[in-house]
């Protein structure tokens, strides 16, 4: 509810941005967390709908980051074989901050004209699913 009041609240303050941080949960769904991946589809959503309507939005649909905290401190050795091998792999902090600067300052950039990033970091094997590889360039 917080993310449509808010939308509500400041459709009409002219921002400039408007920017959502979801989870890549959204987009590639999360093994036993249909209700958090269902969650972060609707910011994905709500970014989406803003520019329909000519208003500024952004959901960055965020992957693991690699810092042990946050919802990454409960994942234990099997978890991260499972992400890995599916080509999701943790996310340096500074590398997410720096994409989150380019997010943000995305002038020009041929990833300004959608709703949703998806700031994930992705390694293709044969075996990683299908979803994943269409991911990577």
């Amino acid at each position: 509810d917080a993310a449509w009041h808010l939308h509500e609240l400041t459709r009409d303050l002219g921002l400039a941005a408007f920017v959502l941080f979801s989870s890549a949960a959204g987009t590639l769904g999360a093994a036993g967390q249909a209700n958090y991946a269902a969650g972060n589809a609707f910011l994905d959503a709500l970014a989406a709908r803003r520019r329909a309507e000519g208003l500024p939005a952004l959901s960055l649909g965020w992957g693991l980051w690699d810092t042990g905290e946050g919802m990454a401190a409960g994942l234990g050795e099997t978890e991260l074989r499972r992400l890995a091998r599916d080509g999701i792999l943790p996310l340096p902090a500074d590398r997410a901050l720096a994409l989150f600067d380019r997010a943000l300052g995305a002038g020009g950039d041929p990833a300004a004209d959608r709703a949703l990033l998806l700031p994930v970091r992705v390694t293709v094997t044969a075996d990683a699913p299908a979803l994943v590889r269409g991911l990577a360039p």
